[in-house]
């Protein structure tokens, strides 16, 4: 089966959650909503939903350029601990794991795309609200990862509220986490993904309370056409 989609990193792509398709992965008990994906079952370059249903697990492997994942419900489990609903975490290049769960689980995944030099591992509580900016016209903010030109953060966008209107020279990344948000005007409900390719400025609005994975500066060293 082949499993690559939104390859080209030089064009924007949109996957809303009633367009997702869940596909068997080799373990059992798994399955996965690819949202981009450059490669074969090894792949080159992911972005995915995983979904674990309980009791189940996938063999040990290596993400050669490292492995980042926030864990949407249930709880996500590997040698290094167990992971709840909430979670955010940064398996740095190289790293191996054997992942698995008891009561099943659901996360949002990346996967072969840091910087070699990005050697952090990371593991944040993104419900501990101590780690979170002060609100500011509606918006709050939790820095996920900084390195280089690479930025990840959870924002908080209260019901009406916008971001600021930035432009993003090497584009822009967005996962709904939770709520409804328009981004350029697309609607957009939880667990809907979008990528923003070149410098563009994105007008994003919470038209309900809600959660926004963002991630930008990650296209720039990668932008390449198949």
């Amino acid at each position: 089966m082949n499993t690559e989609k939104h390859k080209d990193l030089q064009r924007d792509a949109t996957i809303e959650a009633k367009q997702h398709t869940w596909i068997a992965s080799p373990a059992r008990g798994v399955e996965r909503c690819i949202l981009e994906r450059q490669g074969g079952e090894t792949a080159l370059r992911a972005t995915s939903l995983v979904r674990f249903a309980p009791e189940s697990y996938f063999p040990e492997h290596t993400h050669r350029l490292g492995e980042e994942f926030l864990v949407l419900d249930g709880v996500f489990s590997d040698g290094t601990g167990d992971y709840a609903a909430g979670t955010y975490v940064r398996n740095p290049p190289s790293s191996s794991h054997a992942p698995h769960t008891k009561e099943g689980c659901t996360i949002f995944v990346k996967l072969e795309q840091f910087d070699e030099n990005d050697a952090s591992r990371v593991v944040l509580d993104t419900l501990d609200k101590t780690l979170w900016k002060p609100e500011v016209d509606g918006v709050s903010q939790l820095s996920l990862h900084v390195f280089s030109n690479e930025h990840i953060d959870l924002l908080a966008i209260s019901k009406g509220r916008a971001l600021p209107e930035l432009t993003f020279d090497a584009g822009a990344e967005y996962f709904v986490v939770s709520g409804l948000v328009e981004i350029d005007g697309t609607s957009l409900s939880p667990r809907s993904w979008l990528r923003r390719a070149g410098e563009v400025a994105q007008r994003v609005v919470a038209t309900e309370d809600s959660l926004l994975y963002r991630k930008t500066g990650h296209l720039r060293s990668t932008l390449q056409t198949p």
